[in-house]
């Protein structure tokens, strides 16, 4: 018996990714069974912070999705890291994935704004952005 030691969902079939395809992210957001509801709500006062922490494929995305369908027009910028990281729009609230790819001093300049952020990284960004940890902020580890 062949055992696959890659964390690829679809390695045992030699695929990277579902072949299938996947929702775009306006479906993704209306599909996710997330309780979001107070999160929300506390991101339309500026100044709170929601920090989404997790491995690849636990629901960082699917969660800052589903936040991001209660603020259609609020900035959501994913980055990526074949990708250089330009000019972050301004906005109330701030919806950032992959932040773990932003450099520190870079994090550090965005994070002054006065505003509310929604963030998801492969690693807590609170140590190295500058920020401390308020009573405004939430911290969810998936």
């Amino acid at each position: 018996m062949t055992h696959y030691t890659s964390g690829l969902s679809f390695a045992h079939l030699n695929l990277r990714r579902n072949p299938f395809g996947e929702p775009d992210r306006r479906e993704r957001a209306s599909l996710a069974e997330v309780d979001i509801g107070l999160l929300a709500e506390s991101l339309r006062k500026p100044g709170f912070v929601v920090q989404l922490i997790g491995e690849h494929g636990v629901g960082k995305t699917t969660h800052l999705l589903a936040l991001h369908r209660h603020f259609p027009h609020a900035p959501y910028v994913r980055f990526r890291l074949e990708e250089k990281v330009g000019r972050i729009p301004r906005g109330h609230p701030l919806f950032l994935d992959e932040t773990e790819l932003i450099s520190p001093l870079y994090r550090r300049l965005l994070f002054r704004r006065k505003v509310s952020f929604a963030i998801a990284s492969h690693m807590d960004t609170d140590g190295t952005c500058g920020t401390t940890r308020t009573s405004s902020s939430r911290e969810f580890i998936l």
